[in-house]
């Protein structure tokens, strides 16, 4: 149960305080039983943890990553609270984080895809403070990144449906900023076929399964 899996977790980080993973899935498994103010103290804990350990060794790359989650997961609940100015700040500091990370090695995927959440994080938040123009940049490098990494791991499912979701993104913002209905709807059918290619391949979780019909509801006549 949720509650044995908290204890369990609790237990590991008493046992573990120095862990940073140990602190990152207590915060989200807090989060998943609805406990924000507990989620926020897991994940600041793990910032600081993550903060520490880049002072004390500032070439260790896997300490700069822990870092950049943690700003994730801090903006995260700062976004749920309704401070997007907060939440857009600390996501900029991410972003930080990340450029460097794929600056230092631009193969890896795992670097890659944290800077294209960090991008389409921004965007949601310039999207929703109506910074259209904004957003719209955002969302591009997104794109840019999720299409990539798509096209490198055709058969890698996470990398297929984050192109789906840049192309959702992009066509929500037709009719601003020089997206065009006809680009949107570019962007919905070039969503929905690898949408349907990964339905047919059985590759669909059960919340996944209804984003062909969501995307082909946005469709333009």
């Amino acid at each position: 149960t949720t509650a044995e899996a908290l204890k369990a977790l609790q237990s590991a980080c008493d046992y573990e305080p120095d862990n940073t993973l140990n602190w990152w899935l207590l915060g989200d498994m807090h989060l998943q039983a609805g406990n924000i103010a507990r989620a926020e103290r897991a994940y600041t804990q793990m910032l600081t943890l993550a903060r520490t350990a880049t002072r004390s060794h500032p070439n260790d790359l896997n300490a700069q990553r822990d870092l950049s989650i943690s700003y994730e997961k801090i903006g995260n609940i700062q976004q749920a609270q309704g401070d997007l100015v907060s939440a857009i700040a600390t996501y900029r500091t991410k972003l930080k984080i990340d450029q460097q990370l794929t600056k230092h090695d631009s193969s890896n995927t795992k670097w890659q895809r944290d800077l294209s959440i960090s991008y389409n994080k921004i965007g949601n938040i310039q999207h929703a403070q109506g910074d259209l123009s904004g957003a719209l940049a955002s969302y591009q490098a997104y794109h840019a990144i999720a299409k990539t990494l798509a096209q490198k791991d055709t058969g890698n499912v996470q990398a297929q449906t984050d192109l789906v979701i840049s192309y959702w993104k992009l066509a929500v913002l037709k009719g601003n900023n020089g997206v065009t209905t006809k680009e949107a709807n570019d962007y919905l059918h070039r969503a929905i076929e690898i949408m349907v290619r990964l339905k047919n391949e059985g590759k669909l979780n059960a919340e996944q399964k209804d984003w062909e019909q969501r995307l082909r509801n946005l469709l333009v006549d």
